[in-house]
């Protein structure tokens, strides 16, 4: 796993039909020899501009997709070689934008009350997803079509969060078999497997998981006891293994004890929702995709000795990759932007210390649970808790709109590197280097590319300094 691949700049047929990609350097000799042109910059990709000698031999190329809700990572795969691989970091906080402009055509229209009312035009499709569920299915379409578009993909592997927690027991278990199983008849067995699947299938207590023992039996348990009147949300069932759910847990002086009094809360199922909805979208538009699980990838990750990154859980998802396969010298990582920030004021919550483990946390956190003036208390007062601040609260007013904002592709003195945003009031632009942040003087500056949107974060290489056609 130590070899590293060069072979990176995707190749088009003069069709248009991708082909295997090529090294920068031969790239810049085609260009050179007028035998192909510079056609992409994001992802630097040439298109020959003569017919080729077609290859006989059959080229496998899989494109590996790890779905998730935050990030998506992504792995090309040819011939025991990666071709390119990485993550996107998807945008967030688009729900409560959406709210916030709601709020502001209410007050609009609650001025206009004289004008006619319109007649209602507004259908939703039977398909209807919320505005951000729809963003975050359309981000994972697009990276599939872009990657497609590039290299010759003949597999498609996508991991999209789909679980069977009965094919862990029993991998050949179909028909009535299910309805045999030993799931908790006391919950909704859907609500049981969304558990276990937000929780890793891993026990919160001791730590121990499928991942790493195959015997072990996972249990769902309520943190306020249902004899307390503990509900059956999300946010009160935990994953449990039958060695910590014991009675003498339960009792006083137990972990689980302990839990209730301190009413510990686990987090939500939107995330585990969200990839169930979009494992279906993917079946729907990718019909010859092989659907993988997250549990197979897993254990096949570790088994190569590699980190946890969304980048990894794609290199190995669907498996036929081995100590051999010789991946990319660097990641090719996308975030996504806002293409208009119209946010004149910003605001940075004050950070403190919180004493009971020591780690820096937000004001909001650490409140005192109010929220509203006509309630003593809507929620736990921590702000008890609050140590040391660390950070003072501030507000920002952006009066100016600078030309050059983040990711942009620049050139300053025959380099190319990715703007890092303004400094000095637009005097300087910020640069990151190998770790080392550097200032640049924007009279200096050229603008190669306005990124909105999605961009590239890391360094851009300096085969981009080749003229493109787009």
């Amino acid at each position: 796993m130590k070899q590293t691949q060069t072979k990176i700049v995707p190749v088009l047929a003069v069709d248009g039909t991708p082909l295997m990609p090529t090294t920068h350097g031969y790239a810049r000799v085609l260009i050179a020899r007028g035998k192909a042109v510079a056609v992409k910059q994001k992802i630097f990709t040439i298109q020959l501009l003569h017919e080729h000698k077609t290859n006989k031999e059959e080229i496998k190329c899989e494109l590996k997709v790890d779905c998730g809700f935050g990030n998506i990572g992504y792995s090309v795969v040819a011939n025991n070689e990666e071709l390119i691989g990485g993550e996107v970091e998807l945008l967030t906080g688009m729900s409560a934008r959406i709210t916030t402009k709601a709020g502001y055509k209410t007050q609009r229209n609650g001025r206009k009350r004289y004008r006619k009312p319109r007649f209602d035009n507004r259908k939703r499709k039977d398909d209807w997803l919320p505005p951000s569920n729809e963003h975050k299915n359309e981000s994972h379409f697009k990276l599939i079509d872009l990657m497609c578009s590039l290299y010759p993909v003949n597999h498609l592997k996508l991991e999209a969060g789909n679980f069977d927690m009965q094919k862990f027991k029993n991998p050949d278990i179909k028909g009535k078999q299910y309805q045999e199983s030993n799931l908790d008849k006391k919950l909704n067995p859907n609500l049981r497997l969304a558990i276990l699947y937000r929780d890793d299938y891993k026990c919160q207590c001791c730590g121990d998981s499928l991942s790493k023992n195959k015997n072990i039996k996972l249990e769902v348990h309520h943190i306020v006891y249902r004899s307390k009147g503990g509900s059956d949300s999300e946010a009160n069932l935990v994953t449990l293994c039958t060695k910590c759910h014991t009675a003498k847990n339960h009792k006083d002086g137990g972990i689980l004890h302990k839990w209730m009094l301190q009413k510990k809360s686990m987090g939500s199922l939107k995330e585990a929702t969200y990839m169930n909805i979009l494992a279906s979208r993917l079946k729907q538009r990718y019909p010859q995709a092989e659907i993988c699980f997250g549990y197979d990838t897993a254990e096949k990750r570790k088994s190569l000795g590699l980190e946890k990154t969304h980048h990894n859980d794609a290199f190995v998802v669907g498996g036929g990759v081995d100590e051999t396969t010789m991946r990319v010298e660097s990641s090719t990582n996308f975030k996504q932007k806002r293409r208009h920030d119209r946010s004149l004021t910003k605001f940075y919550d004050a950070q403190y210390i919180d004493i009971r483990d020591g780690k820096k946390k937000k004001g909001a956190e650490l409140s005192c649970g109010r929220t509203k003036r006509n309630k003593n208390l809507n929620g736990e007062n921590e702000r008890i808790f609050r140590g040391e601040k660390v950070l003072k609260g501030r507000v920002t007013h952006c009066l100016t709109k600078y030309p050059i904002e983040s990711g942009d592709i620049i050139s300053y003195q025959g380099q190319i590197y990715v703007s890092g945003g303004n400094k000095n009031k637009g005097a300087y632009i910020k640069v990151v280097v190998e770790g080392k942040e550097l200032s640049l003087k924007t009279p200096e500056v050229k603008v190669l590319k306005r990124n909105r949107g999605t961009y590239i974060t890391t360094q851009p290489s300096r085969a981009c300094l080749n003229p493109v056609n787009g």
